[in-house]
C-alpha cells in the first residue's frame, strides 16, 4: 500500500499553513499516522497539541475509523511526563475544563496514571471514595441495576470522559459499577490532589459547580424544563457540599 497524503485544513487562525496526516506505517493490526504541522510561534506548545487533537479526532470520525480502541497523541516536549501528556490530552472534554493550563500543569504532579485490563472492575457501587478517573485510553462500561436487580449498561465511556467526579468533588458514595469495557489506561485525581488548587483559586468552586448542575440536569434529561433559577440553586447547593467537603466551611 503506497504511503498517502491528506491535507487536513485547519480552521483556526493560529495555523500557519494547511497541516498534513499521511501513513507512516501499517503493521500489527494498526496504522500509524504521523502530523506535520506549523503554528504561529507565540502559540505554546500545549495549546496546538490539543487543537491538532480535535482536528484529527473529527477527520478520523468523519471518514469512518473507528478511534473507540488504543489511540495516543503524542507531544514532541521532552520535558513532560506521561502523566502530564495523558492529563493534557483529556482534561479540556471533562469537569476540569475551568482549570487554566498551569492549574492543570501543577495537579498533573500528583496525578496517576493507571491501566484496567478488559472486564476489570474499577468502581463498586456504594463504595466510600474520594476520586475520580479520567479515560485516556479504552473504555469503560457504567453499570446499575434494572427493578429486576440485573446489571444493564447505561453508559459507555471514551478518552475524554470521566467518571466518579461526585465523590471527588462531595465524598458522595459511588453511584454505579464501572468496568473496563477494553484494555483501559486512566488517570486519576484524589482529593488531596486537587484541593491545593482549589484552596488557591476558590473561583473554580463555582464554576465546576456551574458546569456540574448543567451536566447533571442535561443527564436527567431535565435541561430543557430547567430554568435558570432552577440550575442556580443546584450549583449552590453543589458549591456548598463541596466547600464542606474539603474546607469544612458552613457556606
Amino acid at each position: 500500500m503506497h504511503s498517502h497524503q491528506l491535507a487536513l485544513q485547519a480552521q483556526n487562525k493560529d495555523f500557519v499553513h494547511t497541516f498534513f496526516c499521511g501513513v507512516a506505517k501499517i503493521g500489527g493490526g494498526a496504522v500509524t499516522y504521523k502530523i506535520l504541522y506549523e503554528c504561529i510561534p507565540s502559540l505554546e506548545v500545549l495549546d496546538s497539541d490539543s487543537m491538532v487533537m480535535r482536528v484529527v479526532l473529527r477527520f478520523l470520525t468523519a471518514a469512518g475509523i473507528n478511534t473507540g480502541s488504543s489511540m495516543e497523541i503524542q507531544t514532541l516536549d521532552k520535558h513532560l511526563s506521561k502523566t502530564s501528556n495523558r492529563l493534557y490530552e483529556t482534561y479540556e472534554y471533562s469537569i476540569l475544563k475551568v482549570l487554566s493550563h498551569e492549574e492543570a500543569m501543577r495537579l498533573s504532579e500528583t496525578a496517576t496514571v493507571l491501566s484496567c485490563f478488559k472486564g476489570e472492575q474499577l468502581i463498586e457501587h456504594g463504595e466510600q471514595a474520594d476520586s475520580m478517573f479520567l479515560v485516556s485510553e479504552g473504555s469503560l462500561e457504567v453499570k446499575i441495576p434494572d427493578k429486576n436487580e440485573q446489571m444493564i449498561t447505561v453508559a459507555t465511556l471514551w478518552p475524554g470522559d470521566c467518571v466518579g467526579e461526585m465523590s471527588l468533588l462531595t465524598g458522595a458514595p459511588r453511584s454505579a459499577d464501572v468496568f473496563a469495557k477494553t484494555d483501559t489506561v486512566l488517570v486519576e485525581i484524589k482529593k488531596d490532589n486537587i484541593a491545593p488548587i482549589l484552596e488557591s483559586n476558590p473561583r473554580l468552586i463555582n464554576d465546576i459547580s456551574d458546569l456540574l448542575a448543567k451536566r447533571q440536569a442535561h443527564s436527567a434529561s431535565a435541561a430543557s424544563n430547567a430554568g435558570k433559577d432552577d440550575l442556580r440553586e443546584q450549583s449552590k447547593g453543589l458549591a456548598k457540599k463541596i466547600l464542606q467537603f474539603f474546607f469544612k466551611k458552613k457556606a
